[in-house]
């Protein structure tokens, strides 16, 4: 079948963008469908398309999304309504891109983006959604016109939620749709590690991968962490992968410092090579506050290290406490101190702990179980457009 993905963004740090690559990755070569991508601005993630040898097409589109701080400001809509505009040669040039590679399907990648999905139900090519994000709970941003928006969403041949967390939430807001769980898949080749011996050196290495953020929580990993260390426990040291605005790591520094943690805290920044920050990690937390599914949560896992998540949204899904993972209240940093202090104490429990999860993720949490799953939905389209 031909397959047009459309991307939201073209970011080579955006899960959502990675997860579409492997996925069109396995849908092409596996499954031996014509795939192509649409990204609508230049940007580092095409070079991994590139990589895959998958076709891309530029096509400049602005999205649906406002800030929920501004959603009721005069400015802010004006400025969708700007945005709106500006799209008009976009739509032609979806239209004429649909005819060109004889389109069968068109997969929108998030939830950010809508014109592609639009310029198809008017010709009427069958149109999946993949939805991988929390937009209020998480990100802070809403789709500006909810009820249209949710209108199209809906009207989707297909919507795919990457947890039954996502689930949940879309069942109450598209009650029509044709909404079904997929859970994300993980490159195992990649981030698996079948030798990683947790707490062999003196120092437990902790780890915290992703963006950074207030929904992220790395403010109460550092609290949790200076709590841990007033109670007497001094080997540790804690690696904060990740970018954010300038001003919140600033801040978080600044309260590394305050707490003199300078000597147990490192800021790595952002990194492609997150898989060896994994293969040293003892533990690796999570603590986002909506995590719509977690991929560092499975890379983790699957790199060996014992993962302790917060008691929220995806994030429990992923994680059975005391068998695969640990987990403690979310956005609170004494329950986090008290888990981390926990395991700390116990620690060949906690290996077996992890390498349940590892064991756990290899079987289910797969790329290739992703992309089938996918494709049979694009096998059931294709049965029912006959």
């Amino acid at each position: 079948m031909n397959i047009l993905f459309i991307a939201s963004d073209n970011d080579v740090a955006s899960g959502a963008f990675l997860s579409m690559v492997r996925l069109c990755t396995i849908l092409k070569y596996k499954y031996n469908h014509n795939v192509h991508v649409v990204i609508p601005r230049e940007g580092k993630g095409q070079e991994l398309l590139d990589l895959e040898r998958i076709p891309y097409h530029f096509i400049r589109t602005y999205n649906w999304i406002s800030r929920q701080k501004e959603f009721d400001t005069i400015k802010n809509k004006l400025n969708c309504i700007c945005k709106s505009s500006l799209n008009t040669l976009a739509t032609l040039k979806y239209q004429n891109l649909f005819k060109k590679l004889n389109i069968d399907i068109v997969h929108m990648n998030t939830s950010w983006t809508y014109l592609a999905a639009q310029v198809a139900a008017r010709m009427n090519i069958p149109y999946v959604w993949h939805i991988r994000e929390f937009l209020e709970e998480d990100q802070n941003v809403c789709i500006w016109n909810r009820e249209k928006g949710y209108r199209l969403i809906e009207q989707a041949t297909c919507v795919i939620a990457i947890s039954e967390s996502i689930k949940q939430k879309y069942e109450r807001l598209i009650p029509e749709a044709n909404l079904i769980k997929i859970y994300n898949g993980i490159d195992v080749q990649k981030f698996y590690v079948d030798n990683h011996t947790l707490f062999k050196g003196r120092v437990v290495q902790f780890l915290i991968v992703g963006s950074i953020s207030i929904s992220k929580g790395q403010e109460q990993l550092i609290d949790a962490c200076a709590e841990v260390y007033n109670r007497g426990h001094h080997n540790f040291f804690l690696k904060i992968v990740g970018k954010g605005q300038e001003e919140y790591v600033d801040y978080l520094k600044e309260k590394v410092i305050s707490a003199r943690m300078e000597q147990y805290v490192d800021f790595s920044g952002y990194r492609t090579d997150v898989e060896t920050f994994y293969r040293e990690a003892d533990i690796t937390f999570i603590c986002s506050k909506a995590e719509a599914f977690g991929r560092v949560t499975v890379e983790a896992m699957l790199g060996g290290s014992l993962v302790i998540g917060a008691r929220s949204a995806a994030t429990m899904e992923l994680i059975s406490h005391e068998k695969t993972g640990l987990l403690y209240q979310c956005g609170d940093s004494d329950s986090l101190t008290e888990i981390i202090i926990w395991s700390l104490e116990n620690v060949e429990q906690v290996k077996q702990i992890a390498k349940n999860g590892q064991n756990y993720m290899r079987q289910n949490m797969t790329d290739e179980n992703n992309a089938r799953q996918v494709n049979e939905v694009y096998c059931g389209i294709k049965h029912r457009t006959k």
